[in-house]
């Protein structure tokens, strides 16, 4: 889902997000975005990839005329048969919008 520069991330939201939006029709709707996240081991901290790509899409969302009603993310630990690794998150973000 990240790309590294911005003609990868155009082309994400163009590509891969842009063909599931409804049209504007003033009802409301749901993208549902996926990634896979390494945490680092830190308790605070700012992953910037994830925030770019999010922000990205929101602008773009808005910038095509839609309105960002809201946004939820659900984090969702990964596991391996008996396995837990907390340090990979499988991040599900809805974006409401209409």
């Amino acid at each position: 889902m990240f790309g590294k520069s911005k003609e990868i991330d155009t082309d994400f939201y163009k590509n891969q997000v842009k063909p599931y939006l409804q049209p504007k029709d003033n009802k409301i709707y749901v993208l549902a975005l996926s990634n896979i996240n390494d945490w680092p081991s830190k308790k605070e901290a700012v992953r910037s990839d994830y925030t770019n790509k999010i922000n990205l899409v929101l602008s773009s969302l808005q910038d095509d005329g839609y309105e960002i009603i809201s946004i939820a993310a659900m984090p969702t630990v990964l596991t391996n048969g008996f396995i837990t690794d907390a340090s990979q998150e499988n991040v599900g973000t809805l974006i409401t919008y209409k």
